[in-house]
């Protein structure tokens, strides 16, 4: 028998590239390329050519689960389903605030328009959210505010057609490979001149001409309104930003964040922040790349702000080439905040929900996808809350390290095994298409929110296709669209700005005597922790590691892969030293990915922690 050729899209970052599946025997087996597939012609990362394997994982989930006598045993979908509307429905009874969910942004648009209209509809919560709640921040408060809609005024087909492009990190190549390339393309093609303002160099800091200017971790804000400070002094603020409002504001929050300052404070000298300023505002088109994820808790709302001021004074937004492209982190985390996954009202945001689990306010806490024990700063917190939650319902494709701590296991479907829609960071929304049959007896999050709603009395809708269509009625920018007419190209969602300058208030890092500068974020080979599943992944990169300076290598005595103690306040880990020429000294990274020797339990969810570094 032949292999099965199944298009879809991936299910790692969201760049939304296109994939071809290779099916056989009701296995993924292969991706296929297609040199005529998506923006970028068939051209995919190492997660999504080789990360496929975690479909077909013998790890995962086959069986729903219920905890009997203390032990996860298995149980019927019914039981199973009862046992989650009987225990949401006692916690309801404790009042709205005692009903909570943390859902993953993997989960198609239907899904996610699904679990809003559970929690509002038929629980009457506003408490869920996802990404930890500051990893979509930058776009749910950051971009909402400042230009009237929650999603980039750019997409990815700007990036090859600017003139000069400023990344925020160099990991934007670590978080969006695919992107990557198309920076690459547009520096080696097209001559883009390629800035980054980055606390370490990484692979886009090594393209031709590419400038990479390094801070001193943590004050990311402070650099960024100095640049905008600088283009308001040397008289390069664009006409365009005159007809903005809240312009004289920002200006008068810009006084104290002056180049000479800012080199102080940030470790870059001041004549170097005045000369990219100037390029900068100078430039016919230019476009500002934030990266989002668990690993950048810097990446916020006042970043992104502070990011759209310096565009919007230059008077790049709105143009070709030009803007700001903020790339969430996960396949559909655009998705998920066009359909509202994060608190509104009174509702909690996640890092309220898990105070709440630990206060015993939370009667019952719903996770859809998410893994908090290993992704969420402050691991220890975050154990500790969980235990505390009387009933704690996990659906997931594995038995993840927060699913052990459940009442009731889901084993929810993978991409390959349902339909719906992804949302791109680019806007565009793709058909997923179901490619094998469910593994085991997992059932996709669609059949089993939509079987949770009708038991506890609420909607129920026959396919993907009919939610869609509600949310073409109901949700911003999605008016006109429909389901089957989306095609193999898909379809973007039309924005309109309604820009204001906000001022952006920067926090500062101060180092700590004898510590380092401990700053998270992605391996190139990883995308949150599904990636552990994939063989491809795990097989180029297996488990974390405490990359530092050599400089501080020496200091230290320290060799490659010697273990390592990394410790910051209360707690201690040990991992294996990668040593590079890209890390300055007295910062140390770390990829957040990994159960074992988890970097969380030593982070508190700042930009920066400092920690002390031994053999």
């Amino acid at each position: 028998m032949s292999l099965n050729k199944v298009k879809s899209v991936c299910s790692y970052c969201g760049t939304g590239c296109q994939l071809t599946l290779g099916v056989k025997d009701n296995k993924v087996l292969t991706t296929v390329y297609d040199e005529n597939q998506g923006f970028h012609n068939g051209q995919l990362c190492t997660r999504g050519r080789f990360g496929y394997q975690f479909v077909n994982s013998d790890k995962r989930l086959a069986t729903p689960l219920i905890r009997r006598n203390g032990k996860l045993e298995p149980a019927s979908w019914d039981e199973a389903l009862t046992a989650v509307a009987e225990g949401l429905k006692s916690a309801e009874a404790s009042g709205s605030d005692a009903v909570a969910g943390l859902i993953t942004p993997r989960l198609t648009n239907e899904e996610l328009y699904l679990v809003r209209k559970l929690y509002k509809d038929v629980l009457g919560s506003e408490n869920f959210d996802h990404s930890a709640g500051y990893a979509h921040s930058a776009l749910s408060a950051g971009a909402f505010e400042s230009l009237g809609f929650a999603a980039s005024p750019s997409t990815v087909t700007d990036i090859q057609k600017s003139d000069l492009i400023l990344v925020v990190k160099t990991d934007a190549y670590e978080t969006h490979p695919v992107l990557g390339f198309e920076i690459n393309l547009g520096v080696k093609r097209n001559g883009v001149d390629l800035r980054i303002i980055s606390d370490k160099k990484g692979k886009l800091s090594r393209l031709p001409k590419a400038k990479t200017y390094v801070y001193k971790p943590g004050n990311e804000v402070f650099l960024v309104n100095a640049l905008a400070k600088a283009i308001v002094d040397n008289n390069l603020v664009d006409a365009t930003a005159t007809g903005i409002a809240g312009l004289e504001d920002c200006k008068k929050s810009l006084e104290s964040y002056t180049p000479v300052q800012a080199a102080e404070v940030c470790g870059i000298p001041a004549e170097e922040i005045v000369a990219l300023a100037t390029d900068y505002a100078k430039a016919d088109k230019a476009l500002i790349i934030l990266p989002l994820g668990l690993g950048y808790p810097g990446h916020d709302k006042a970043l992104a702000q502070a990011l759209i001021n310096l565009a919007l004074v230059a008077g790049k937004i709105g143009k070709e080439g030009s803007g700001v492209l903020i790339m969430g982190e996960k396949n559909n985390s655009q998705g998920a905040v066009d359909m509202g996954i994060y608190p509104a009202g009174k509702g909690k945001g996640a890092s309220a929900i898990i105070d709440a689990c630990s206060a015993g306010t939370i009667k019952a806490l719903y996770v859809i996808g998410e893994n908090p024990v290993v992704s969420y700063p402050n691991r220890k917190k975050i154990t500790d809350a969980l235990d505390k939650v009387g009933f704690l319902v996990v659906q997931d494709l594995f038995l993840t390290e927060t699913a052990e701590k459940a009442n009731v296991v889901l084993p929810a479907c993978s991409f390959a095994e349902k339909e719906g829609t992804f949302t791109s960071v680019g806007r565009i929304v793709q058909h997923v298409q179901k490619a094998i049959k469910p593994v085991g007896q997992s059932r996709s999050d669609f059949d089993i929110l939509n079987g949770l709603s009708g038991l506890l009395g609420g909607a129920t809708f026959s396919d993907p296709g009919k939610v869609f269509a509600e949310i073409a009625g109901a949700v911003n920018g999605y008016a006109g669209l429909s389901y089957d007419k989306l095609g193999q190209e898909g379809a973007l969602i039309p924005v309109t700005t309604r820009p204001k300058f906000v001022p952006a208030p920067a926090r500062q890092s101060t180092a700590e005597a004898g510590k380092y500068a401990l700053v998270t974020g992605s391996a190139l080979y990883h995308c949150g922790t599904m990636s552990r599943f994939g063989e491809g992944p795990m097989h180029v990169c297996p488990e974390g590691y405490a990359e530092l300076s050599r400089e501080d290598a020496a200091a230290l005595k320290i060799e490659e892969n010697d273990l390592v103690k990394v410790a910051s306040a209360g707690a201690e880990i040990q991992l294996k030293a990668k040593i590079s020429m890209r890390m300055p000294k007295g910062v140390v990274f770390a990829p957040y990915h990994f159960n074992e020797q988890s970097i969380n339990t030593i982070t508190d969810g700042n930009p920066v922690t400092w920690v002390a570094i031994r053999k």
